[in-house]
C-alpha cells in the first residue's frame, strides 16, 4: 500500500482471524504524507478482523498506543524486547542470529538461518501469531528454523573466495537500508545503492542522513545510482562514488571487487525496485 484506505479495502475483503503491525516507517511517504500517516494507514488493517480475531502489536514501536486504541475491542497480543520488559511475548538475543521467546511461563530458544537481528524481531511478531492460531512453541521453533533466505531479502551469494554479495534488493526504504547495513558482520562492508522512492518532501534529507550512517556503521565504501542516491555519496565523503548508469555502475565494481584482497567482504545490493538493481547482480554473476 502507498496510499491511505488501501489496506482497509484488503481487509474489509478478507475478514482476518489475525492481524500484524510489525513497525512504522519512513516508506511511501510520497504517499502517506508522514510517519504518522503510515501507522494510521498500518492501523487500517485491525477494522476488518472478525468479531473473535486478534490484533498482534509491536508493543516496543512508538506507534504501539495508537495501534492498541485502534484494535479496541479485539483481542490483543503483543511482543518485544526481553529487555523493555513491556509486551506479551519477548524476545532476547542470546549470539548471533540465536534468541529465546518467552510468553507466560514457557521459553523456547530459536536459531535463525537468516541475516540481520531485525529478523528476529519479525520472528517474534510471527511466534505471537503463531500461537494465537494455536501453534505450540516447539512447533514455532521448528518452522522458524526451516526458514531459509527469500530472493532479494538480505540473500546472500557466494561470489567468489572471501566475498559474499547479498541481494538485498527487492526495494528499499531508509529503515531497511539500516537494518541491512547491521547486517553486515565482515571486516571489510560495501553497499551499492539505488534511489529510495516514494519519500515525499524529505528525500534528500534521508538520503543524507542514510550516507551519514552508513559511515559512521563502518562501511568501507559506496557506491550508488540515481538522482537521489548521490546525496548519499555526498554525505558518506571519502570512499564513496556516484554512477549515472547500470553500466558504469558495473564496471566499476567488477573492477572493484577483481582487484579486492582482504580478509572478507560482503556487499550489500539496495534500491527501490523500479531502480532494478539485480541486473547489476546479475551481471557480476554472469562474469
Amino acid at each position: 500500500a502507498n496510499h491511505a484506505g488501501e489496506i482497509a479495502y484488503l481487509t474489509d475483503l478478507v475478514g482476518p482471524d489475525i492481524a500484524i503491525i510489525n513497525n512504522a516507517g519512513p516508506c511511501h511517504l510520497e504517499g502517506f504524507g508522514s510517519i504518522e500517516g503510515v501507522a494510521n494507514a498500518k492501523a487500517e488493517i485491525y477494522q476488518g478482523l472478525t468479531d473473535n480475531g486478534v490484533a498482534v502489536i509491536n508493543g516496543d514501536d512508538a506507534y504501539a498506543p495508537l495501534w492498541k486504541e485502534k484494535a479496541a475491542g479485539h483481542r490483543q497480543i503483543t511482543f518485544g524486547a526481553y529487555e523493555k520488559a513491556q509486551a506479551d511475548l519477548t524476545y532476547e538475543i542470546i549470539e548471533g542470529m540465536t534468541f529465546v521467546l518467552r510468553y507466560q511461563d514457557k521459553s523456547v530458544d530459536v536459531s535463525l538461518n537468516l541475516l540481520g537481528a531485525h529478523n528476529i524481531r519479525n520472528s517474534a511478531a510471527a511466534a505471537a501469531a503463531a500461537l494465537m492460531a494455536g501453534a505450540t512453541f516447539e512447533d514455532i521453533k521448528q518452522g522458524l528454523e526451516a526458514l531459509m533466505p527469500v530472493k532479494g531479502r538480505l540473500e546472500p551469494i557466494a561470489y567468489r573466495d572471501h566475498i559474499t554479495l547479498i541481494n538485498d534488493a527487492y526495494n528499499a526504504n531508509p529503515n531497511s537500508l539500516k537494518a541491512g547495513i547491521n547486517a553486515l558482520k565482515s571486516p571489510d562492508r560495501w553497499v551499492v545503492l539505488g534511489d529510495m522512492r516514494e519519500l515525499g518532501s524529505d528525500e534528500i534529507k534521508l538520503h543524507k542522513e542514510c550516507g551519514v550512517y552508513a559511515k559512521d556503521a563502518g562501511v568501507t565504501r559506496l557506491f550508488t545510482l540515481g538522482d537521489l542516491s548521490k546525496h548519499m555519496t555526498l554525505a558518506f565523503g571519502e570512499g564513496a562514488a556516484h554512477y549515472n548508469s547500470h553500466d558504469s555502475l558495473f564496471n566499476a565494481l567488477q573492477a572493484a571487487l577483481n582487484d579486492y584482497s582482504g580478509e572478507a567482504l560482503e556487499v550489500l545490493f539496495k534500491g527501490s525496485n523500479s531502480m532494478n538493481m539485480p541486473l547489476v547482480i546479475n551481471a557480476l554473476l554472469k562474469r
